[in-house]
């Protein structure tokens, strides 16, 4: 997570881009199942993360971003991250999962993540989970990020996009959107007990 001088420095980008299937501005809360109570292993956590089979086709595994806020980790038993060099964003991707205690847990955090954002936040629904949060700014004119935070049941998925641009150019909203569903199906499924398939499409 980028920190807080970064987004009193950044500027707001439009949000209004995140409105593809599968996302919108409205908040919504998934359908309730037992996945929900599911508490994720650093094994289960690694699993869930999208290999490269997964992610568009051309993207290269990287070194993901560090943006752990492990300062605000309460409740928290497994974390995990990977990152992708994206040539068709020109930019990075970083997939992010934390596994906690419970939903209770897991919302929290997601709540103290949000204020770690001082604009370009919206609330927005993403297909498979409970609630979620997109955020967009720029540190200076040729870089700028995109990211959607969300609660799985008792995990915490974050998704972010760093692209090379100019004129506060914000990064795809329909990729990051694609990516972000397919993370959060994989959560899913691995807590549902089943192989994590799900793959952008």
């Amino acid at each position: 997570m980028k920190d807080r001088q970064w987004r009193r420095i950044g500027a707001a980008l439009v949000v209004a881009g995140v409105v593809a299937t599968g996302c919108s501005s409205k908040p919504d809360s998934a359908p309730s199942d037992g996945a929900k109570a599911v508490v994720l292993d650093k094994k289960q956590v690694a699993a869930a993360l999208p290999g490269v089979d997964a992610v568009p086709s051309g993207w290269t595994k990287a070194q993901a971003p560090q943006r752990d806020d492990a300062a605000h980790d309460a409740g928290r038993k497994a974390y995990g991250t990977v990152g992708y060099e994206a040539p068709d964003l020109d930019g990075t991707v970083s997939f992010s999962i934390s596994s906690f205690s419970g939903p209770a847990a897991a919302t929290d955090h997601l709540a103290f993540s949000r204020t770690q954002y001082d604009s370009g936040v919206a609330p927005i629904t993403v297909t498979g989970a409970d609630q979620a949060f997109s955020a967009h700014g720029c540190l200076v004119e040729s870089l700028c990020s995109a990211s959607i935070h969300a609660v799985v049941g008792a995990a915490v998925v974050s998704v972010d996009i760093d692209v090379d641009t100019q004129d506060y150019r914000s990064p795809d909203p329909q990729i990051l959107e694609a990516v972000a569903r397919m993370q959060v199906e994989r959560v899913r499924q691995i807590q549902q007990g089943d192989a994590p398939t799900a793959k952008a499409s």
